[in-house]
């Protein structure tokens, strides 16, 4: 199976990336700023990002079914890679969209779990709570019980050196059966997100074809594959 967006799908998505040359109209913005650092014999100059939502939630939400593992997955609009100069080492230019795990940056006075949970609800479509955190379910879900998010390894430094952000993975087991449309965050990014569900193996594969490029993703459904195996 292979994990691209479909014509229409692309077509939207880039639209969104070329909505405004505004910065602001991102998710979030981070501006380089050159910092001064010392290595106990001249100060230098590095270029860093902050940001005051500095770290992310990474969530896998899966279920189990025809004997394996199946992962829910998003496309995700990126602009930074709509914009991005073709080298001549790069074969050709990446695709702006990807097909992504579900995650989002930690609000300030929000816990990591709590961060994860708002972003299955929001993205995928799914009700958490996490009982490690003082995030309490809402309501119970008339068609499934309420499933509680699990901690998937330590965190982890995509870019530590442009930025301190760090992933907090979690992985969740859902039923499908409860799943409500995702509502998103109201932001222009998530407007024509498509939401998918394939075997964990099948993921694994377009992973490692290239099918799908985002690190986060990959990571986490290798750690997920660590815990659940592909059955």
């Amino acid at each position: 199976m292979t994990l691209r967006l479909e014509p229409g799908q692309k077509e939207v998505a880039e639209r969104n990336t070329q909505h405004s040359s505004d910065p602001t109209d991102v998710e979030s913005t981070a501006k380089a700023k050159p910092r001064e650092q010392t290595d106990g014999h001249k100060p230098f100059e590095y270029d860093a990002i902050e940001r005051p939502a500095l770290d992310v939630a990474v969530i896998v939400a899966y279920h189990i079914a025809e004997g394996q593992p199946w992962v829910w997955l998003r496309s995700a609009a990126r602009p930074p890679l709509a914009f991005r100069p073709s080298p001549p080492h790069s074969p050709a230019p990446p695709t702006p969209v990807l097909w992504e795990v579900a995650a989002g940056l930690i609000e300030p006075g929000e816990s990591p779990a709590e961060a994860a949970a708002r972003e299955a609800e929001e993205e995928l479509g799914f009700q958490l709570y996490s009982t490690s955190s003082r995030l309490r379910p809402r309501e119970a879900a008339a068609d499934g019980p309420v499933s509680t998010l699990v901690t998937l390894g330590p965190p982890a430094f995509p870019a530590p050196a442009l930025i301190a952000e760090a992933h907090y993975f979690f992985m969740v087991e859902v039923n499908p059966d409860a799943r409500r449309a995702p509502q998103g965050d109201g932001s222009a990014i998530e407007q024509a997100g498509e939401v998918i569900c394939v075997p964990l193996a099948e993921a694994l594969d377009a992973c490692r074809r290239g099918d799908v490029p985002d690190a986060k993703t990959e990571l986490a459904l290798r750690r997920l594959h660590d815990q659940v195996g592909s059955r």
